[in-house]
């Protein structure tokens, strides 16, 4: 029987495979084609998938490092930053982008896999004024953030 841990890295993998084979399997001309729900590029979103996760790797292993942890910023500045990376990264590539993805899976499901159940009923901290213990953390926002760009791509692809 898998532990807890164990089972949300399975599927923080799996989302993440997802993207890999979207990113992946996208045409040059899917890559630059406008997402509806967020108005950047296949390539914008693929990336800022990426981007976000590689940070979400380092809030992952502070919170099992026993850290707590509360965003101060408001959700303007939220898409203040995110119009810069759209901005930014507007002619990103596939490659950059995989490795990425990669790189932050690498970070993040080895250390899902080593926490035990105090660590992940531990609280994380508030995030959109609820506080979260660790599993809901991963849960609504490593995983939770990753597939509602997920869904975001596939529409696109099929739309």
């Amino acid at each position: 029987m898998a532990t807890r841990g164990e089972a949300l890295a399975a599927r923080f993998e799996t989302v993440n495979e997802d993207i890999v084979a979207a990113v992946t399997g996208s045409t040059d001309e899917q890559w630059r084609q406008p997402c509806s729900s967020e108005g950047w590029s296949v390539g914008v979103v693929a990336h800022h998938i990426a981007e976000v996760q590689q940070a979400f790797a380092g809030m992952v292993a502070a919170f099992a490092a026993g850290e707590t942890r509360s965003p101060s910023g408001s959700m303007d500045q939220v898409h203040e930053s995110n119009a810069r990376h759209a901005h930014d990264y507007a002619a990103v590539g596939r490659p950059e982008t995989l490795e990425m993805l990669e790189e932050s899976r690498d970070a993040i499901a080895p250390t899902l896999r080593g926490l035990d159940d105090a660590q992940l009923d531990r609280i994380a901290g508030v995030f959109g004024g609820n506080e979260l213990s660790v599993q809901r953390f991963v849960e609504y926002v490593v995983i939770g953030h990753a597939a509602e760009h997920l869904a975001s791509l596939r529409t696109t692809f099929v739309g």
